[in-house]
């Protein structure tokens, strides 16, 4: 398993590096394609019982003003994510402790979720996997339909590279990552 004290940007290999700001380029370029097919990810997640068990439990998202308030935040911390260093406790962005504050967020709601609800896992790795294929899957996959035109080689050495080091820093293996075996690799 992925050990978050093992890497800082400063540490990672040239090529890496280039990855990583080739991924905030890419990010500045497109993100109104990216948040839109963000936006269109959770409404599909919505129709799914684990993900929407996890959100009604919560009570996070009950509301118009609560569920804005929630994707508002979402969508911050994703931009803090591809603009940032992920991987840097030291860094002066922002990107590292919001990785660690969701990763808290996330564990909070499984042990009270544990608790409240016995008998079944919640919010496994199979189910950070699912949430991280819907952020990224569709327009991975299609990204054509959310008006990006980019090729089958820079999707692989952006989005799909970006998706592996987030996924990685918050805590996915590379065998619970759904990026690790995607078709066009």
């Amino acid at each position: 398993m992925y050990s978050p004290t093992t890497h800082s940007y400063a540490t990672l290999s040239t090529t890496t590096k280039h990855r990583c700001d080739r991924g905030r380029a890419f990010f500045t370029k497109h993100s109104f394609q990216l948040v839109l097919a963000w936006h269109s990810s959770i409404t599909i997640g919505f129709s799914l019982n684990n993900l929407l068990t996890a959100l009604v439990f919560t009570n996070n998202s009950g509301t118009p003003k609560k569920a804005l308030a929630r994707y508002v935040r979402t969508f911050a911390f994703l931009a803090e994510w591809h603009l940032g260093d992920v991987w840097d406790a030291a860094s002066p962005s922002d990107a590292y402790s919001s990785v660690a504050t969701v990763r808290s967020l996330h564990r909070a709601v499984r042990s009270a979720m544990d608790k409240s609800m016995p008998g079944k896992r919640w919010m496994t790795m199979y189910d950070m996997a699912l949430v991280q294929t819907g952020f990224m899957g569709a327009i991975t996959i299609e990204p054509s339909g959310f008006g990006l035109h980019v090729t089958q080689v820079h999707r692989k050495g952006v989005i799909v590279q970006a998706r592996k080091r987030h996924g990685q820093r918050r805590g996915l293996g590379s065998s619970e990552h759904p990026c690790y075996s995607c078709s066009f690799y």
